[in-house]
Parts: C-alpha cells; structure tokens; sequence
C-alpha cells in the first residue's frame, strides 16, 4: 500500500486525480490525457480497474470512487511528480 495516512493529503490526492480527469475529458487536455495514462501505468498492477481513468463519461460519484480507490496505491512521490502538486506531511509546517 502507499505511503500515505493523512486523511487530508488523501482528500488532495483525490481532488487533483478528479481535477485531471475533468480537463482530460471535458475540456480535450491532452497533457491531462497523458497524467492520467501516467497514474494507469503506476497502478496498474495493484489496481488494474484504474484504467477506468481513460474512459470519458464517468459520473460524480463513480469517479470520487475510482479516484479514492486509485489514490490509495499511489506515493507521494508519484502524486507529486505525475499531478505537480505538494503533499505537506503532517507536522512538517
């Protein structure tokens, strides 16, 4: 499992994941298109239904789903390097 137990870096890792999908396939971004294939790859094997990712038209709460599942088998390291945002570790203010 990820490397992870803040609750609120988890709530950030899902919101950017739900973020990316929603430029990806709402608004054609294609570097959002290639994060998402990125995070598919990394996750692949733990969770082979993140593939779901690449498929447009996923409802609200599917995605929130999905997103929260894939969230869990990611690093922060990958979170930071595939989705370009910083995880502030708890104490570390």
């Amino acid at each position: 499992m990820a490397d992870h137990s803040c609750k609120r870096c988890s709530v950030t890792r899902v919101n950017a994941l739900v973020k990316v999908y929603r430029q990806a396939h709402f608004n054609g971004d294609q570097g959002g298109i290639s994060k998402l294939k990125q995070v598919v790859a990394v996750t692949r094997r733990e969770y082979p239904d993140g593939s779901e990712l690449l498929s447009p038209g996923l409802g609200e709460q599917e995605l929130r789903e999905l997103c929260w599942n894939i969230s869990s088998f990611l690093r922060d390291q990958d979170v930071e390097r595939i989705l370009g945002i910083k995880l502030i570790k708890p104490g570390a203010r």
